[in-house]
């Protein structure tokens, strides 16, 4: 049953419910990394985020194009020319079609990647992204890398262990 269960919570992802307290409150998993469409200032069904380093404001939809759920692994890299530390991120089957689905709908547009509920980067669209695999540069410093990969495999592990309680 416990295996049935964890099939379960990955097929949906990190927004399923993982388990109940003893005063049988559900418990909902807030996603640690996400991925929005920048949009207009006041858009219906957008929210506003401060970016994390600018404080510029940045208007966000609601919707959530990819999520924890949709990610296989998150490491950490450098970027061969820079030197630059790096985030690399391997995207599940799924996820890699939303990717490069939104990708494709959205060349010339913005891009936004929550972590923790921070916004870490924005980026303008260039190209689709196919393969499912994709790297992030910023000004990240090494410490900073590695929260970032410490807190999702960390973030992942929990939710594994709560599964099992």
């Amino acid at each position: 049953m416990k295996r049935l269960l964890a099939g379960f919570v990955f097929v949906l992802g990190v927004h399923a419910v993982l388990f109940a307290q003893e005063n049988a409150e559900q418990i909902e998993a807030v996603p640690v990394f996400q991925m929005r469409l920048v949009v207009e200032k006041n858009t219906p069904k957008a929210e506003p985020f401060l970016q994390k380093g600018t404080g510029e404001e940045i208007w966000l939809a609601s919707e959530i194009v990819l999520e924890d759920s949709d990610i296989v692994s998150i490491k950490k890299d450098r970027d061969r020319r820079t030197r630059q530390p790096i985030i690399l991120i391997n995207f599940s089957d799924a996820g890699a079609v939303k990717l490069f689905d939104f990708t494709a709908a959205h060349i010339g547009d913005s891009a936004a990647l929550i972590i923790n509920g921070e916004l870490v980067v924005v980026a303008k669209i260039v190209d689709t992204i196919p393969g499912g695999k994709l790297q992030v540069t910023g000004n990240f410093t090494n410490e900073e890398v590695t929260a970032i990969v410490s807190l999702f495999n960390d973030h992942k592990k929990r939710l594994l262990i709560d599964i099992f309680k």
